[in-house]
């Protein structure tokens, strides 16, 4: 392989090793994510409508408890923290080769986060005594889209890094 090629061979390397920790975090999100539940099945379309006296009530400071409870731990912070790798291993996964993503590949990215999101949430109507709720999808795509930067943060200090090594093998092999 030249020695010209490495940075183009280490990012298809990351690209590769991303999509087999993207599809464990596929199959992992679905078997949680439509996994049957006790109770009967809702459908909530009204953005944060059942999520809004918590807040108030927060916001107020009459519950910090509440800092605590079901809602707040499982429906807000878990929806988030759940697909924040997800964001993160789509990113690299589809990371350009030799340059920096454009608004064309964010676009893709995010609508692909979101798309999932969404079907998951379809799917779940069909699955006993889960809940499919707007906000889920909200938080999901908040949290895909947080590790969507954090992956693309990781991936441009990656290419810098790797072309400014491989700018300095050059310019050591030019003075030989």
């Amino acid at each position: 392989m030249p020695a010209s090629d490495v940075p183009g061979r280490r990012l298809t390397d990351i690209r590769r090793a991303s999509r087999y920790v993207l599809a464990v975090i596929v199959i992992g999100t679905l078997v949680l994510a439509l996994h049957p539940m006790r109770g009967s099945n809702s459908v909530n379309l009204i953005p944060f409508d059942h999520k809004m006296s918590t807040l108030r009530c927060m916001a107020n400071g009459g519950c910090r408890w509440m800092l605590l409870s079901r809602p707040v731990l499982i429906d807000w912070i878990g929806n988030i923290v759940v697909f924040a790798p997800f964001g993160a291993a789509l990113a690299l996964a589809t990371w350009p080769d030799r340059r920096a993503p454009g608004l064309l590949w964010w676009g893709r990215t995010l609508l692909t986060g979101m798309l999932f999101s969404v079907a998951i949430e379809l799917a779940q109507t069909l699955v006993p005594g889960r809940i499919t709720d707007i906000d889920d999808v909200i938080l999901n795509t908040l949290g895909m889209t947080l590790g969507m930067i954090a992956g693309y943060v990781v991936m441009r200090m990656a290419t810098h890094q790797l072309f400014t090594l491989q700018t300095l093998r050059n310019e050591g092999n030019s003075h030989d």
